[in-house]
């Protein structure tokens, strides 16, 4: 069973397949940069929310309920 296409079919095919991968492949790039973006950006907001907690409270210090 020989199975045969014309050269314009071929053509297309490897057209198709080699843009197929290589939208793949783009798309797993821009993932991991994406990834890599938002971890750092998650980091910072991290630290920028660590920074604004509350003050601690020494030992010796009363609170307003402690009067």
């Amino acid at each position: 069973m020989n199975i045969t296409f014309s050269f314009t079919t071929r053509l297309t095919m490897i057209a198709i397949i080699s843009f197929l991968i290589f939208f793949i492949a783009s798309l797993m790039v821009v993932y991991e940069l994406g990834k890599k973006r938002g971890i750092k950006i998650a980091s910072e907001n991290n630290i920028k929310i660590s920074t604004k907690a509350k003050p601690e409270k020494s030992s010796n210090q009363r609170y307003d309920g402690e009067k």
